[in-house]
């Protein structure tokens, strides 16, 4: 974490408690060093989380307002992007009979105040490992290019997009439970 004193660890968390969870916004702004608290969010790749906040605040310096706002126009525009492209790939997925299940992303931006500001940076979807090569061709049909093969995904680019195409979202320990919770999810 950036250096930042106790203060501004403080109004950082209170902002994003107010965005998370609708907690009481309790930040005197004239006692902050707002640049530590931005320094930290953009660190952490949060900044557009802050911006319900701080729009409720009086003496936030104007320069760190633009700037958090600036972050949280990007987040939208990005995130509306994302969604369309995410819905096109399910899309043509849906069409060729393949099963997929969002993961992260897009899916866990429902739970947010305010989904638009979720920062997406790739699209994780869940496929049956027999429909993998399917989803390969299909996202290649749909202009993304194999990058690389991971532990439990493949990675495909193109030039708006990353998609992860997991088969498996964990590894599961060489016990009973592990086992027994590893042989259910491949059902």
């Amino acid at each position: 974490m950036t250096r930042t004193s106790t203060k501004e660890k403080k109004a950082l968390f209170a902002l994003l408690a107010y965005e998370l969870f609708g907690k009481e916004l309790c930040v005197e702004a004239n006692d902050v060093a707002w640049q530590g608290v931005l320094a930290t969010a953009n660190e952490h790749a949060i900044t557009p989380l802050l911006y319900s906040g701080v729009n409720q605040l009086e003496g936030v310096p104007q320069s760190i307002f633009d700037s958090i706002e600036r972050s949280a126009v990007r987040s939208t525009i990005t995130s509306d992007r994302m969604a369309k492209i995410q819905n096109d790939i399910l899309r043509s997925l849906k069409e060729e009979q393949v099963n997929a299940a969002v993961l992260k992303g897009t899916s866990v931006a429902a739970c947010y105040r305010h989904p638009e500001v979720r920062i997406t940076g790739d699209i994780d979807i869940l496929i049956d490992p027999a429909d993998m090569e399917k989803c390969g061709e299909i996202l290649s049909r749909n202009g993304f290019i194999r990058e690389s093969e991971r532990e439990l995904h493949t990675v495909y680019r193109s030039r708006q997009a990353v998609v992860e195409a997991h088969w498996r979202v964990t590894r599961y320990p060489s016990t009973v439970k592990g086992e027994f919770t590893g042989s259910y999810m491949d059902d």
